[in-house]
Formats: structure tokens, C-alpha cells, sequence
């Protein structure tokens, strides 16, 4: 649908005596002009008004073409009319005319060339108008959001590159879209708008001129969410396809509500019929039964595009009310008891522009997916995801390709169970005006990592804040499908504990008292689920430590090839143990060395000779922390530092998360990347390649281009904190080094398989 008239064709059925009296003549309607007196100029621009004012643009072209000297307001409105036919070149000739004359030039001039040249995907191009508009209208809240990163464009164009799209067999040749799908006695039900021949015919014997624009009708079909394609599609029977507009509509969970989009009957000040909405029932045989006009309608403005939340206690919507941004803007209203209604509330700046916020899909109370014309995108209406709604952590992310084109893309819906989606668009290589597309919802596996706590004997355990989740932060997120965003994590229990009560919240918090006082070890397994998967069972371990004995703890130390390691009482192995008591401990060997030799102090201070006759890359050396009378048993491991080796293997590294499609370092990667800080400052000659992995999932120069943003992002944080920045350097192999062969086509691995390929590399190059 025409980016320039999808809110004026569903807003407006003008009735013809509003741009001008009539006449009846044998065979036709004529306007008075026609008859007045006046230049074939005068009566070109009446007439092509006439057909401007009543959408026929073709006619407006034609009238508007003979016009000598046509004025600025005439050539910007001819551009309009070769804009709403989809003549763009024409359009965009005219209105490069116009500015390149530089005279009268009104800033829309510089927006609408932009959009124009977006379309078209000449988005460098069009970023230049872009930049002329925000000099004009710098306070727009559009303008703020224009995107001036060169690499943006680019990144839309891989966002969604694992997603295949599947064009309805219940689409037309005329224009089909809103499409929404629920569940009711075991089968999918799937409502849209189409426009049909009957449609055409009934509306050309109304009073009701609207020649190049039919209106619309709700179907009703069947959706199969194996194969994602629809049958069946037949009319909705009941009251509800009338000689005006209907559609978009949304059922409810239980199929027996109905809201829809349905244009007035009485017109405003502008003789306009805008759009309304009415919500119905729906009756045992399926038919549209009591349909309702919602109490915040008005005849001088147009509310249309309806979703409701879940639990129908909102209902979402678009308008172009007073009070807005400008445009249409979106809303929403409480839904109280006894079916009552609060005022309208606007979503605000974050969302609402000076532009056109339109088919809202509210997926869960935090999650709304709605189309926009001002968000930077890649031309005409593009589909955008906002998360954490109404929160100051609101984000808004452009859906890319392929959810969104040059042209016009809207009205998308989603599963509730996060199978499959819709979408609604007039891109080239459709089979009609507007088409409906469907697709299956593609995201990873959700995946944990083992746990390990220590509590006392008899004590209670209280994990709170993400629990469980803390250590699987970000995994699940992938860099080239934005709806893994959407799969919002819990935790279900697997098995229980045997030596204490547990009690475990799906949030991963979870509470353990220790009940066998015998026992020093417990354990239990849980598993990570989002909205559709569920992880392999997940290890937790539960130390239970005798709070009257010593606590000794693990200790790692590097060392470099003929070095001798030697400790001062700061960093000793006893450094990190404790007492109960408070009382001293001292250190003993319990368990020799396989590679060396090591003479461990009563303090903790002990010095480590290896055996650079024989190659290994580690050692181990176990040991005793007593105070006299109690004692406990841990061990020290000693990493050879070597060329080759990466040092994430050496010493102790979490992985490396980043936010979506981000490279910024976050804290918890700060605090992994100080630990290799730390060892480049003991080891001032060393030269480390700080290298990022991808899995195989997603197009591979995304991947590569992603992953090198990264390392570099990784390595600078570095840099800025040794001495020598040359030291390290940052690169990008994206999948082209993976632990694991994936192929044919990236088919062959499992979850586990692919978190192993996704890595970072800390490989040291150089050490003298």
C-alpha cells in the first residue's frame, strides 16, 4: 500500500457534492466549472483538483499535465498524484524540480525527496535531504531520531536474514493485509482485509465517488501453522461487510470478541467520513452478531487499527486526534468493567512522531510491534519493535530485512506461542497491490551454564536478583534474527534436592535450607525455557561448608617459559581462605607437582620452579589450609604462558556478551577484559590477537562485519589500559574458523555445538 495514501484511503470516503456542486446531464454528473467560464488552464486545474480532492489520481495527472505555468501548490500535487500511483521517478523529478529552483522551497520539499529516494534505496543519498529538512526542523522529534550512522542501512539489510517469507495463497490480485490468527477448538482462525471484485461493483452504485480506491471487506480463512499458508478464505458473515470500509480487525483469545476498523457514517467539518472502531460479538456458527461503536470515537477524526493486550485489559490503536504529534499517532485505552472505557492515552515521544505511528500489534504488556514512516528505515512504512513499553528502558529496533523493504511493510502479528508470523506488504514480486506474508519464527535453543555455591552447614541459601540466570546472561541473544530479543527467559525445576528444602521460583531465585546436617555436598537440576523451548538439564552444585573448620579456595597463577614463580604474602595461595575463627592458618603440600617443583611456606608464600624440559601448558599442585586443629583441602593450578596459546584457556574467562547488534563493552565484559588487562601489565612484552567467533547462523558477511566491530570495540577497552596499545589488536573472523563443523548449510549442529563456535580468543603472538 502506498506509503503517501494508506491513512487517506482508509480514513476518507468523500461524498461527490463536497468538492463541488453537481449538475445532471443525459448520461453523467457534472461539476458547475465545468460550465463557467475561463481558460482551458483554469479548467484543467478544477478539474484535476476534482479528481486530486476524490483520489483519482490518474485523472489528476491528466488535468494537472495540460496546465501552462502550472504554480508550485499545482506541481507539488501533481507529484503527490505520481507518488500515490507509484510512479516515483515522476515524483521525485518534480519535486528535485522544485528545489533545485530554489524558490518557495518549503522544508516537507527536502522530507518527502528523502522518503522518495529511501524507496528507492539510495539511502546516502537520501540522508542528505534528511539533514537539509533537520536544519529547518530541528526541534521535530522525527529529526532526533534521523539515523546518521553510513553503516545503518546495511545492518537493516542483514537484521533478519535468517527468516524466509511466505507469500498467503489467499491473496489477490487487489490488495489483502491484517492478517491475525488464533486458536479456537483446536484449529487456527485467520481474519484479514481484502478488497473484492464485489466490492468494486458495490461501491460504484453508491453515492459514493471512489473510483481508483474499492474499500475493503473482512475474510475469514484457515491457517495451517506447519506448512504457514492459508485456505479457505470466504467472507465474514453476520453484521459486519457493509457498502464502507471495514478492516483491520483483531479477535480475541477466546474468538467471541471482535474489534475492527469500520469508516462513519456521518461526516466531520472536513465532509469527510473517517474511520471508527466497533468492537461485536461473535456467535457459536461464526457469525459477527450486537456490533458495538466504542465511546471514543468522533466524527471529526479518524481511530482505527485495533490490538488488543492478552488479558483484554487495553485496548491499542492509531488516531490522528487532536493533541497529538502530528500525523497519526499511537494510543491506548483501559478497558474497566462492565465494558467502560478511560480517555484515550497517547504513547508519547518515544514512540509518536510528527510522522505516522500506524497498525500497532501489542505481542505481551512490555512488547509493541507497529509500523512507522518518520523511524528511520528502509523506506515507505517499516516495521519497528519497541521493548520494555512505557518503562525508561523503552527501545525501539527496526525489524530489517526481511520484515521490512523499500516499500510500504505493516501490519505484522505473531503467534502467541511463537511459532509463526505475519506481515503485511506491497514489496515488488507479490501477486497483488498489498499481500500478506508469513513466516516461521526461527530462534536458538535457550541454554544455561552449571552453578556452584557455598553455604554454611545448617544455614539457608537466598539467591535472588536473576538467580540461576545470572551466569546465562545474553546467550540466547543471536545478532541476525531481532525476534530472539522476544524470547524472555524463565527456568522450570528438573530435579529437586536430597539433603535440604528447596524452594525454587521460575525467575531462577530460588531458597535452600539445609536440613542434613551429615551431608557437605547437594545438588539440583533446572532447565532455561522461553517462549517455546525449553534447555538440557542444568547442574547446580550446593557446598555445605562446617562453619567451625577452615575454608580453602582455588588458586591460578601464570607463568612464562624459564620463569620461576615466587609470591609475596599479598598474593599467597592462603590470601583468599578463611577461618572461622579468625584464627592463622598455615599452607602444606598434600599433593606434589607433575612438572616441577614448588616448596610451599607456612604462610602461603611458595615458590614454583618448572621443568622447561618437558612441554605442557599446565600443572597442579594441592595443598592444605589448617589452623592447628581443623583443616580443608583445595589447589593451585599453574598455566603456562606460550606463544599460540589463548589465554582464556590459562586463566579464568567468562564469555564476552554484548547487547544486540552492539559492540559497546558492557560491565560484566569489563570485568572478564580486566582480567587479561591484569596479566598484560605482569607480562609487559607480551602481544596478544584479541579474536571474535560467530556461529554459522546468519549471512556471512554480517557475521564477519559484526564480529570485527567487536574484537576492535574489546581490544580498545584494552589499549586504553596498558602502556604499549600495539600490544593488542583486535579481528574479526566471524564463522570462518569454527571448533565445529556445521556444514552441510549450517544444518548439522545442535545448540551445543554452535555456543562452542561462538567465542572470543585471547591468542598470545609474541612474548620474548
Amino acid at each position: 500500500m502506498n506509503m503517501k495514501n494508506f491513512l487517506l484511503l482508509f480514513c476518507t470516503l468523500f461524498p461527490l457534492f463536497v468538492f463541488s456542486q453537481e449538475v445532471e446531464d443525459k448520461e453523467s454528473k457534472f461539476p458547475l466549472f465545468e460550465f463557467t467560464k475561463g481558460d482551458d488552464s483554469e479548467k484543467n486545474k478544477s478539474w484535476g483538483d476534482y479528481h486530486f480532492s476524490n483520489e483519482s489520481y490518474s485523472k489528476a495527472i491528466e488535468k494537472y499535465k495540460k496546465i501552462n505555468n502550472p504554480s508550485l501548490e499545482i506541481q507539488r500535487k501533481l507529484a503527490t498524484s505520481y507518488w500515490e500511483i507509484d510512479s516515483l521517478d515522476a515524483a521525485l523529478y518534480i519535486l528535485l524540480k522544485i528545489v533545485d529552483n530554489k524558490q518557495d522551497i518549503e522544508p516537507i520539499d527536502y522530507y518527502y525527496i528523502s522518503q522518495l529516494l529511501n524507496i528507492k534505496g539510495d539511502y546516502n543519498e537520501a540522508n542528505k535531504y534528511r539533514k537539509k529538512y533537520s536544519r529547518e526542523k530541528a526541534r521535530e522529534v522525527r529529526v532526533s531520531l534521523f539515523e546518521t550512522d553510513s553503516s545503518y542501512y546495511s545492518r537493516l539489510l542483514l537484521a533478519g536474514s535468517q527468516y524466509e517469507l511466505v507469500n498467503l495463497s489467499t491473496n489477490t490480485e487487489l490488495s489483502d493485509f491484517g492478517g491475525y490468527a488464533i486458536r479456537r477448538n483446536n484449529e487456527n482462525v485467520f481474519i484479514f482485509a481484502s478488497q473484492g471484485i464485489q466490492n468494486i461493483k458495490k461501491l460504484s452504485r453508491g453515492r459514493y465517488i471512489r473510483p481508483e480506491r474499492p474499500t475493503f471487506n473482512i475474510f475469514i480463512g484457515d491457517f495451517n501453522e506447519d506448512s504457514i499458508q492459508s485456505s479457505n478464505a470466504r467472507t465474514l458473515s453476520g453484521d459486519i461487510n457493509t457498502e464502507f470500509q471495514e478492516g483491520p480487525g483483531v479477535l480475541s483469545e477466546d474468538g467471541r470478541l471482535l474489534v475492527f476498523t469500520r469508516s462513519g457514517s456521518t461526516s466531520g467539518k472536513d465532509d469527510a467520513l473517517h474511520l471508527n472502531l466497533y468492537n461485536a460479538s461473535i456467535s457459536n456458527n461464526g457469525a459477527v452478531t450486537r456490533v458495538r461503536n466504542l465511546p471514543f470515537n468522533n466524527d471529526q477524526y479518524s481511530v482505527m487499527h485495533p490490538t488488543l493486550s492478552k488479558d483484554r485489559s487495553r485496548l491499542y490503536f492509531s488516531s490522528n486526534m487532536p493533541g497529538g504529534l502530528g500525523g497519526f499517532d499511537l494510543y491506548y485505552v483501559r478497558i474497566q468493567q462492565n465494558n467502560k472505557y478511560s480517555k484515550p492515552i497517547n504513547l508519547g515521544p518515544g514512540i509518536n512522531t510528527e510522522g505516522n505511528e500506524v497498525f500497532p500489534f501489542i505481542h505481551r504488556d512490555d512488547v509493541l510491534f507497529f509500523a512507522s514512516d518518520a523511524h528511520p528505515g528502509l523506506g515507505g512504512l517499516d516495521i519497528f519493535l519497541a521493548t520494555g513499553l512505557g518503562t525508561e528502558s523503552q527501545d525501539i529496533e527496526n525489524m530489517g530485512a526481511p520484515f521490512n523493504s523499500s516499500k510500504d511493510d505493516f501490519s505484522l502479528f505473531l503467534d502467541k506461542n511463537f511459532k509463526y508470523g505475519l506481515l503485511s506488504s506491497n514489496r515488488s514480486g507479490g501477486v497483488g497491490e498489498d499481500d500478506i506474508y508469513s513466516f516461521k519464527i526461527n530462534i536458538q535453543s535457550p541454554y544455561g551454564i552449571d552453578d556452584y555455591y557455598t553455604m554454611s552447614r545448617g544455614d539457608t541459601l537466598v539467591l535472588g536478583g536473576m538467580g540461576v540466570l545470572t551466569n546465562d546472561e545474553e546467550i540466547i541473544i543471536s545478532e541476525t534474527n531481532v525476534l530472539q530479543i522476544l524470547a524472555r527467559r524463565g527456568t522450570l525445576l528438573d530435579n529437586s534436592t536430597k539433603n535440604g528444602n528447596l524452594d525454587f521460583n521460575n525467575n531462577g531465585t530460588f531458597t535452600y535450607i539445609h536440613e542434613n546436617l551429615k551431608t557437605r555436598l547437594d545438588s539440583f537440576t533446572y532447565v532455561v525455557t522461553n517462549l517455546a523451548m525449553e534447555s538440557e538439564p542444568i547442574n547446580v552444585r550446593i557446598k555445605i561448608i562446617d562453619p567451625t573448620i577452615p575454608l580453602a579456595q582455588e588458586d591460578v597463577f601464570v607463568f612464562s617459559q624459564n620463569e620461576t614463580i615466587k609470591v609475596d604474602p599479598s598474593k599467597n595461595i592462603l590470601s583468599n581462605d578463611s577461618d572461622p575463627g579468625g584464627d592463622k592458618l598455615k599452607a602444606y603440600v598434600i599433593g606434589e607437582p607433575s612438572y616441577g617443583d614448588i616448596t610451599i611456606n607456612d604462610d602461603g608464600t611458595f615458590e614454583y620452579i618448572p621443568d622447561d624440559e618437558i612441554q605442557y601448558s599446565s600443572d597442579t599442585v594441592f595443598y592444605a589450609a589448617t589452623d592447628g586443629i581443623e583443616s580443608d583441602t583445595s589447589f593451585v593450578v599453574f598455566s603456562k604462558l606460550k606463544v599460540g596459546a589463548d589465554l582464556a584457556d590459562i586463566i579464568e574467562i567468562n564469555p564476552i556478551y554484548f547487547d544486540f547488534d552492539k559492540d559497546n563493552i558492557r560491565q560484566d565484559a569489563s570485568l572478564e577484559l580486566d582480567k587479561i588487562v591484569d596479566v598484560m601489565n605482569d607480562y609487559p612484552d607480551m602481544v596478544i590477537e584479541l579474536g571474535s567467533h560467530t556461529d554459522c547462523r546468519g549471512p556471512d558477511e554480517y557475521n564477519l562485519y559484526l564480529s570485527d566491530r567487536r574484537a576492535k570495540s574489546s581490544a580498545q577497552y584494552i589499549q586504553e589500559r596498558i602502556d604499549d596499545k600495539d600490544r593488542i589488536y583486535g579481528k574479526g573472523y566471524g564463522e570462518t574458523t569454527p571448533n565445529v563443523d556445521c556444514t552441510p548449510e549450517c544444518s548439522s549442529c545442535n545448540e551445543s555445538e554452535h555456543q562452542l563456535n561462538r567465542r572470543t580468543e585471547f591468542i598470545i603472538v609474541k612474548m620474548n
